[in-house]
């Protein structure tokens, strides 16, 4: 498995995240690969939310995988945005995934 970040605490993964540089569907949605995939990592860290980075716009949401304890967080970032505003939204994610970790 090759999980794009993996942030630890005391050696062991606390938060997860990975990114897809493919644009969600019209009405936000990512394929249910992409989910497979983040509870796959989750399941296997022992990490109980995911968090899917992708390419869109909309806003963040939580999806928990019914008959486990893993849950996947989307969280799109607007690449259309200038520099400054996109570094704020990351940023942002940072201060979000931290909270709920």
């Amino acid at each position: 498995m090759y999980v794009d970040v993996v942030h630890t605490v005391r050696g062991r993964p606390a938060m997860i995240f990975d990114a897809k540089y493919k644009a969600a569907s019209a009405g936000g949605a990512c394929p249910n690969a992409d989910h497979y995939q983040m509870l796959a990592y989750g399941t296997a860290l022992g990490v109980p939310r995911a968090w899917l980075v992708y390419a869109g716009v909309g806003k963040p949401r939580s999806r928990r995988v019914l008959n486990t304890g893993v849950s996947v967080a989307e969280f799109p970032l607007d690449l259309s945005q200038e520099p400054e505003a996109l570094l704020a939204k990351v940023r942002k994610l940072a201060d979000v995934a931290s909270t709920r970790a």
